[in-house]
C-alpha cells in the first residue's frame, strides 16, 4: 500500500483473488507471481482444418458435432492415402496435463477435471472433488464408446505427450484437446512440414453448444517474500515497481528492444521480482484483432505488440509457417480470443484449493491420483462403467474423506 507505483497496483487488481490468496488473516505474507488469470489455463478444442474442409464437414457448434468430426477423420481416409491409418481424438496416457487430454469430453458434460485435481462447491457449497461426481461417470462413458468405435487411438494407453507430438507431426491425428499455445507446439512443425495443414482453434462444447463450465488450475506457481531480518524490505516492490516502469506495453520501441526483447528472448524475465501481468495476452489478442478489423495497416498497435501482430500478418498474407503458431494463437479467430470469451461469459471454475496444498491431501493425493488413473484408463479400454463406483467408494475410504473435512476446515470460511 505504501510502496507500490500505480502500474503496480493496477496490474495486482487485473487478479485481486490472487492476493487474497496470499493473506492471512488478512495480512499479506507474499507477493504472488501473477503470471496470467485463470481463463489462460482452460483448454480448448485443435482440430485439422484441411481434413474437415476436404470431408466437407461443418464446423463444429456443439459437443455431437465434434463426435461427427472425429468419426469422419477416424472412418474416411482425411489424408488421402488410401489406408485406415488415422484418429479422430488424441489422448494421453496419463489423461491430464496439456496435450491430448480428456477436459474436452469432460466439459461436454459439466465434469471438472484438471491436471491436479479439481475442488469444485456442490450446490450447497460444500467443497467436494471433482474426480468422484456423477458427470465424469457419464464423460467416462463416452470416452469408452469413442475407444470402442476407433476414434481414439488404441494404443492410447502407452503413449505419452512426446508420441502424441510425434503423432500429430505425422500427420495421424485430426483433433486434440489441449491448451491456447498447442499451434505453438507441436503443431506448427506440422505446418513446417505441410504448409497446406491447418489446425483452429474451436471452444470447449457440450451438446447444446459452448461449454457452460470449464476448468482451470490455480495459476499462482510461485511466491516472493522477504526475510523478517532484511533491512529494507520495502527493496522488493522497489524493484517490482522498476520491472514495470521499463517492461510495459507503453514502451517506445528503443525501450521495448533494448530491455524486452534481444533475440526473441525476454531480457525482462531476468528480473529477480516480476509479478507479470496478468491480462497481456487478452491486450495482445483485442490489439490485433481491432486493428485488423480496422484495416489500419497496425497503426493502432503499441510498441510491445508490434512483433507479434506483424506475424499475424505474415501467416494471413503469405501463410508463412513460421507464423503459423502465433496466428493461430493471437489471430482473430485464434484461441487466446476463445480464453477470452469463457472469461467474459464467467464459464471459468478454478479449482477452490487456491493456496497451500493441505498437509492431509499432500500425504493420500499421490496414492489416490494414481488409482483414479487407473480406474480411469480401464474404464475407456473397456471395463465396466461400475468400476467407477468402486474407485469413488475406496477413493473415500483411503483419504478421500479425510481430505475433505480438511480442504472444507481450512479454505471454505
Amino acid at each position: 500500500e505504501e510502496y507500490a507505483s500505480d502500474r503496480v497496483k493496477a496490474e495486482t487488481e487485473q487478479f485481486p483473488e490472487a492476493v487474497e490468496a496470499s493473506k492471512i488473516n488478512d495480512r499479506l505474507y507474499a507477493i504472488p507471481q501473477l503470471g496470467g488469470v485463470p481463463a489462460m489455463g482452460c483448454q480448448v478444442w485443435w482440430v485439422r482444418e484441411d481434413w474437415r474442409q476436404k470431408l466437407n464437414l461443418p464446423e463444429p457448434k456443439n459437443f455431437n458435432d465434434i463426435l461427427e468430426i472425429c468419426r469422419a477423420f477416424a472412418n474416411n481416409d482425411p489424408d488421402g492415402n488410401g489406408q485406415k491409418d488415422t484418429y479422430g481424438m488424441a489422448l494421453q496416457k496419463d489423461l491430464f496435463g496439456s496435450m491430448g487430454v480428456i477436459d474436452g469430453v469432460a466439459a461436454a458434460y459439466g465434469s471438472m477435471l484438471e491436471k491436479q485435481g479439481m475442488w469444485i462447491k456442490d450446490e450447497s457449497g460444500k467443497i467436494v472433488y471433482g474426480g468422484i461426481q456423477p458427470e465424469t461417470k457419464t464423460a467416462l462413458k463416452t470416452l469408452q464408446d469413442m475407444y470402442a468405435e476407433g476414434l481414439i487411438d488404441p494404443e492410447f494407453g502407452v503413449k505419452d505427450s512426446n508420441k502424441i507430438s510425434e503423432d500429430i507431426i505425422s500427420g495421424k491425428v485430426g483433433v486434440m484437446c489441449g491448451p491456447n499455445w498447442h499451434g505453438l507446439h507441436p503443431i506448427n512443425e506440422l505446418v513446417k512440414k505441410d504448409p497446406n495443414a491447418v489446425f483452429k482453434a474451436y471452444p470447449l462444447f457440450d451438446e447444446e453448444g459452448e461449454a457452460k463450465k470449464v476448468a482451470a488450475y490455480w495459476p499462482i506457481w510461485q511466491y516472493f517474500g522477504v526475510s523478517a531480518n532484511c533491512e529494507h524490505p520495502e527493496a522488493i516492490v522497489k524493484i517490482m515497481n522498476l520491472q514495470k516502469e521499463i517492461c510495459n506495453k507503453d514502451s517506445s520501441q528503443e525501450v521495448y528492444e533494448k530491455y524486452e526483447r534481444k533475440d526473441d528472448v525476454e531480457i525482462s524475465k531476468l528480473c529477480p521480482v516480476a509479478i507479470g501481468s496478468p491480462t497481456v495476452d487478452f491486450q495482445v489478442y483485442e490489439s490485433i484483432r481491432d486493428s485488423i478489423a480496422a484495416n489500419d495497416g497496425g497503426s493502432s498497435i503499441k510498441p510491445a505488440f508490434k512483433i507479434r501482430y506483424n506475424n499475424v500478418m505474415k501467416y494471413i498474407n503469405n501463410k508463412d509457417p513460421e507464423c503459423y503458431g502465433i496466428w493461430s494463437q493471437l489471430g482473430p479467430e485464434g484461441s487466446i480470443g476463445i480464453l477470452h470469451d469463457y472469461a467474459d461469459r464467467n464459464a471459468v471454475v478454478t479449482t477452490e484449493l487456491r493456496g497451500v496444498t493441505t498437509p492431509v491431501i499432500k500425504k493420500y493425493r499421490p496414492t489416490l491420483q494414481k488409482m483414479e488413473l487407473e480406474a480411469f484408463s480401464n474404464i475407456i479400454r473397456g471395463a465396466s462403467i461400475d468400476e467407477f463406483d468402486k474407485y469413488t467408494e475406496d477413493w473415500h475410504k483411503l483419504g478421500g474423506d479425510r481430505m475433505t473435512e480438511e480442504i472444507n476446515s481450512l479454505y471454505n470460511k
